[in-house]
């Protein structure tokens, strides 16, 4: 089976499908499985594909970036956003910056299907949207 969108597992998709169907896609450039980071120190003896590999698989990973010409959108997908949720999309924040020197402002969205208790003035205290789909077990 194709998969619809790289990186994203079956859940994440249903999510993602969710929140697509109810506000449409984000203006800009979509793209999924974005890497960030320099990801793991690598021997430089070691053959290019070997760094190539290690390289890869050390990135972290964010699921979606919407780029428009003025601003960033990065998106984390969870069926239940927590402060693990909250982290990688500040860690992503901080590697976004590094990456492109931050002359474009980056916006936050956790997009779920529920939320851990107290998580939500937390998210809004960093200034982190969360979006909350309607149910999707079923679908």
């Amino acid at each position: 089976m194709p998969v619809k969108y790289a990186h994203l597992g079956k859940h994440e998709e249903r999510i993602w499908d969710a929140y697509v169907d109810q506000f449409g896609l984000p203006d800009g450039r979509i793209s999924y499985d974005v890497r960030l980071g320099d990801g793991a120190p690598v021997d430089p003896g070691w053959p290019n594909w070997m760094k190539a590999m290690v390289r890869a698989l050390s990135q972290k990973r964010v699921d979606v970036i919407a780029e428009e010409r003025f601003r960033i959108t990065i998106f984390e997908i969870k069926r239940r956003a927590g402060l693990s949720c909250l982290g990688q999309l500040l860690g992503y924040e901080a590697l976004m910056f590094k990456q492109d020197g931050g002359w474009k402002p980056v916006t936050l969205v956790a997009v779920c299907e529920d939320i851990e208790p107290d998580m939500l003035d937390t998210f809004d205290f960093y200034k982190v949207s969360v979006v909350i789909v309607g149910s999707i077990t079923g679908k």
